[in-house]
């Protein structure tokens, strides 16, 4: 009985690391896509020692997702990629500040202009609403955000969190 007991608990904990690792599975190619990019953003920024943007477009037509780094030389940020959103999602509008784990929130959908997230050399992140060029200085203090997608048919819905302080991020499969 005792080894039958051991084996159930080792194969609950087995099953839920399981789950785990496959949930971002579940998520489209373009939100894994999409939170790679910020991710790599992120790690340019403490490795190159330069602030790096990742600026959300939405449109009507096209919605795209260009990350760019900052050039110390010409004083601008220059893009390193952009990937186009696939027909079946959307970006909607983003939220500057985390919001809790736990909360709801229905953004507007689709976004239409830009927005623009900012990853710092100091490890801080944050989102301009406003689409506005990120500062070339490392900030004292950020406010993070959270991005959102989701799937034209309504099936899905995506939240990508960005932590200010850290610039850490985290996608779940629902609002």
């Amino acid at each position: 009985m005792i080894v039958v007991a051991i084996l159930g608990i080792a194969a609950s904990l087995a099953a839920r690391m399981y789950s785990r690792g496959v949930r971002g599975e579940s998520a489209p190619k373009f939100a894994r896509t999409m939170m790679a990019t910020l991710l790599d953003a992120r790690h340019q920024a403490l490795t190159l020692g330069r602030p790096t943007q990742v600026t959300l477009t939405g449109s009507t037509t096209i919605m795209s997702v260009a990350s760019a780094a900052y050039d110390p030389v010409s004083k601008t940020f220059l893009t390193q990629s952009t990937v186009t959103l696939p027909s079946t999602m959307r970006l909607c509008t983003a939220v500057s500040g985390v919001a809790n784990l736990g909360s709801s929130v229905t953004p507007t959908c689709p976004l239409s202009g830009s927005e623009t997230v900012c990853f710092w050399p100091n490890g801080r992140a944050d989102i301009n609403v406003d689409g506005s060029t990120c500062k070339t200085t490392n900030p004292s203090t950020s406010s993070g955000g959270t991005i959102y997608l989701a799937t034209y048919a309504g099936d899905k819905n995506y939240r990508i969190w960005i932590w200010g302080l850290t610039g850490m991020i985290k996608m779940t499969d629902q609002w």
